[in-house]
């Protein structure tokens, strides 16, 4: 998704994205936002060397091409000296800083406490290093103007796929608080496992309102009071909006970008999904939301922690200017 942000952002003459045939894959997504897709066999051991290879068999009829973006956990320096030769520049994405890359630009949009330092030993030092949230990949949406907040309106979102059912369980902790009049809108990918299940459960709550693939999650950001969420990309869409939100961590990765916000007060951590107490978060939704001076204390929090002018223009304009020399 915020390969697609960038994309649209750069404004090609032709983009193809090449994404392992995996299940859950976003192909139909990327078509419906104007792009090429282009599915390789995946493998259960990804192999570099292999995937640069079957990666150049795939983009044959357009080599050579400007800009390479890679964005993924397993591929690093190897896959990129594969196709150095058929691109002018290379952006990677990362966030891990495990791994050498070869690469002109670097990006990691997140918050780290030691980010200037993270890549030193991971990088050529004539790589340009784009870090932080000011660099954070959003929609257009997100930068246009603000709708009314909804008092006592609660949103959910675990992501695309959520496979510990984290978006069921906040569920049950959103219905066990009935002396609150909370209104719920709740955001499930198109890889969510527990559609039917989830259905069933909000059957007899007319508050609640199951929101499937959305493409409007900026508007239900702007209205909504409190957010419970996982970490990732959905940190910076709910700073961006100024939104408070209680985060509960799903995977290693989100966990030092989580504490780092929390450290600044700009999210309400509750630990990893596996601890996590249904109680535990009920007492929490209704702690925060009977304080409005510690909903609006989180929310001038979060809003500064991503800057309105950067984002993916930013970064689009970085890359043109690389291009032109």
């Amino acid at each position: 998704m915020r390969c697609i942000t960038l994309a649209k952002a750069l404004q090609p003459k032709r983009c193809v994205f090449v994404c392992q045939n995996l299940p859950g894959h976003l192909q139909q997504v990327v078509y419906e936002a104007g792009f090429e897709c282009r599915l390789i066999t995946a493998t259960d051991d990804i192999d570099e060397t292999q995937d640069a290879r079957a990666t150049l068999n795939m983009l044959a009829d357009v080599l050579p091409f400007s800009v390479l973006v890679v964005d993924h956990y397993a591929l690093g320096s190897t896959f990129c000296k594969v196709l150095h030769q058929y691109r002018q520049a290379t952006l990677v994405i990362d966030d891990l800083a495990n791994r050498p890359h070869h690469c002109d630009f670097l990006l990691d949009q997140n918050l780290f406490t030691n980010t200037q330092h993270r890549y030193q030993k991971w990088v050529s030092p004539a790589t340009q290093l784009l870090l932080g949230p000011r660099y954070a990949l959003l929609r257009d949406e997100f930068y246009q103007r603000t709708l009314p907040r909804q008092a006592n309106r609660v949103l959910v979102c675990f992501g695309g796929a959520d496979e510990l059912n984290m978006t069921g369980k906040t569920v049950t902790a959103l219905q066990k608080l009935k002396n609150l009049p909370i209104r719920t809108d709740i955001v499930v990918g198109g890889s969510y496992p527990w559609l039917k299940q989830l259905q069933e459960q909000i059957t007899n709550h007319p508050e609640m309102t199951l929101h499937h693939q959305c493409d409007y999650m900026a508007r239900l950001m702007q209205q909504a009071t409190l957010m419970v969420s996982s970490g990732g990309t959905i940190h910076w869409e709910r700073c961006i909006s100024g939104l408070p939100g209680i985060v509960i961590t799903i995977a290693d990765n989100q966990r030092a970008t989580t504490e780092a916000l929390a450290n600044q007060k700009a999210c309400w951590w509750l630990g990893d999904a596996r601890e996590t107490e249904t109680l535990q978060l009920s007492d929490s939704i209704e702690s925060l939301l009977s304080s409005p001076s510690k909903l609006q204390a989180m929310a001038v929090q979060a809003q500064n922690v991503v800057p309105r002018t950067g984002g993916a223009a930013w970064v689009a304009n970085q890359i043109r200017a690389y291009l032109r020399g």
